[in-house]
């Protein structure tokens, strides 16, 4: 998204990591309210981590397929609302963590365990399903072990954005910054308020009233910034002469990959004036080791430990 005067951007917006999922189906909105759901259903790709639930299939960190459950409150659950299912998942908790994640995402066809139990483990619980997003079927731990490579391998960032709910919020001191998406047909929400003294600035980009197959113009939009004391260095662009908004102006189309059951993912997307191209994010680049003290973002394979999310590349 930029907000400038025609032809001059000022400002890009890149929703990067999650925006991931084909079309509704009738059912109840989800709260995003960073609680497990009642409505969850037996499978091997229930999870937690530090958060004493997980639907199911166990938690502590003590399963096959992942580099281990690390420090974070981490929640995985297949869950059925109305005959539909969907993988929930919860990272963080807002409550008192500076980063807190929560999506829906619809399932794909297929799975990535098909079978019962393992040998009596877990009391034969009930098959995984591959997400609605894109990846390498042939190696079905590489979301485990390899969670940030790129999108062949596990998809990141090739999501159908028709098949998602996500809440995501970023806090600390001086900013609170909240990702909303609380439907699954619509476009986001996207806010932002930076305090610091006399400093505030206000962010509020609401483009919900817009679906993903038609460029759409945002319901409201406010960036304005007010200094106290100081009249001159106070900004609205409500109040800028010729000011063009191009958040919402763009479109999601499907794609189908050949023999790939990915819900409708790695699909195109069109912006009517410039651009962003989610599958060359190097996504390494974000992680930072300081904040991820058990791995050093030093993703390899080997050992046992925790499931993880997101088993395999759907």
């Amino acid at each position: 998204m930029s907000t400038h005067t025609k032809g001059h951007p000022i400002t890009q917006i890149a929703i990067t990591a999650i925006l991931y999922f084909s079309l509704t189906t009738a059912h109840a909105e989800f709260a995003l309210n960073f609680q497990t759901n009642p409505n969850v259903v037996p499978s091997w790709a229930n999870w937690s981590c530090n958060a004493g639930g997980g639907g199911g299939m166990g938690g502590g960190g003590m399963g096959m397929f992942g580099p281990g459950c690390g420090s974070d409150y981490f929640v995985q659950e297949l869950i059925n609302d109305n005959g539909t299912n969907y993988y929930h998942v919860i990272l963080g908790d807002p409550a008192q963590d500076d980063f807190a994640l929560e999506f829906y995402m619809r399932i794909g066809d297929g799975c990535w365990w098909c079978g019962g139990g393992m040998g009596g483990m877990g009391g034969g619980l009930g098959p995984a399903p591959y997400s609605s997003s894109y990846g390498d079927v042939s190696d079905r731990l590489a979301s485990a072990w390899l969670p940030l490579a790129g999108v062949d391998l596990v998809g990141n960032g090739t999501g159908n954005p028709n098949r998602v709910y996500i809440r995501q919020i970023n806090n600390d001191a001086q900013m609170t910054q909240e990702f909303l998406k609380d439907t699954e047909a619509n476009k986001p929400r996207i806010t932002q308020v930076i305090k610091d003294g006399t400093f505030t600035s206000t962010f509020d980009l609401d483009m919900r009233n817009g679906g993903h197959g038609a460029y759409s113009d945002p319901a409201s939009f406010i960036n304005d910034t007010t200094i106290e004391g100081v009249p001159m260095g106070s900004f609205d662009a409500a109040n800028t002469p010729g000011a063009y908004i191009n958040a919402g102006r763009y479109i999601y189309t499907a794609d189908n990959p050949a023999g790939t059951p990915h819900g409708g993912a790695y699909g195109t997307y069109t912006y009517e004036d410039g651009g962003f191209d989610i599958y060359a994010i190097d996504w390494l680049s974000y992680c930072i080791p300081e904040q991820n003290p058990d791995l050093q973002c030093n993703f390899v394979r080997g050992g046992m430990g925790g499931m993880g999310g997101g088993m395999g590349g759907r």
